[in-house]
């Protein structure tokens, strides 16, 4: 849900509240923050109607100096909610052709952020075999634990140079994860299991891709 909108400046931040899913022993949250700014480099108009640059006099400062933009997003956002399927190698029928809440759920999930890794971004213990026809499976809500969530911060630099009143020429270059941190994106969530109720799938709980790396771009504008 969306919690506050607030301008700073030329920056603005909107702030969404957490987000509470799923039974109380189960519960996970989920929230984010995302920061835009705008800055132009400032530019100064004499009595003479000639633009002169404000951060430093003399013509060759002006076209070095100024008509310059830099504007950013940064994103804080916590990982979505996920379900977790199953299977089993003997293909039992629990529920007898009804309807399934799937497996059973014996705690939460979501482990300590110091404890995540690659090969086990959740506690796949908590996770069991229902034990027999007519177990369906203990959490029907779809909420079992939280994916991985992401900070990202995307800049652009914008520098524009006035070669008449009419014709104008414009640099700009883009950053996409600017930082190029690794942040990790979908994680395995198909258990299965056996006869004698082993979790038997050994990519379960593993991640297994990442969001985009760093990707920049630079282009050239012509207004006339």
């Amino acid at each position: 849900m969306l919690g506050f909108f607030h301008r700073f400046g030329s920056c603005f931040a909107c702030v969404s509240e957490p987000d509470v899913t799923g039974p109380k022993i189960f519960q996970v949250k989920t929230g984010s923050l995302a920061k835009s700014c705008s800055n132009d480099t400032p530019t100064n108009v004499g009595r003479s109607r000639v633009v002169k640059s404000k951060l430093m006099p003399g013509k060759v400062s002006k076209v070095v100096l100024d008509d310059w933009q830099v504007s950013g997003v940064t994103t804080f956002a916590n990982g979505l909610p996920s379900d977790v399927s199953f299977s089993t190698t003997d293909s039992f029928d629990f529920s007898g052709g009804g309807e399934s809440c799937g497996v059973v759920q014996t705690a939460n999930a979501n482990l300590p952020r110091d404890q995540r890794t690659v090969n086990q971004w959740f506690n796949t213990g908590v996770f069991q075999r229902p034990s027999g026809r007519l177990d369906i499976g203990n959490n029907c809500n779809n909420a079992k634990f939280i994916l991985p969530g992401f900070n990202n911060h995307d800049v652009s630099v914008f520098k524009t140079f006035h070669i008449t009143e009419r014709k104008v020429l414009q640099f700009r270059a883009e950053a996409y994860n600017l930082l190029n941190h690794t942040q990790f994106n979908a994680v395995n969530t198909a258990a299965q299991f056996n006869p004698g109720g082993q979790q038997t799938q050994t990519q379960f709980g593993k991640v297994t891709s990442a969001r985009n790396e760093r990707r920049m771009q630079f282009s050239l504008r012509f207004s006339f």
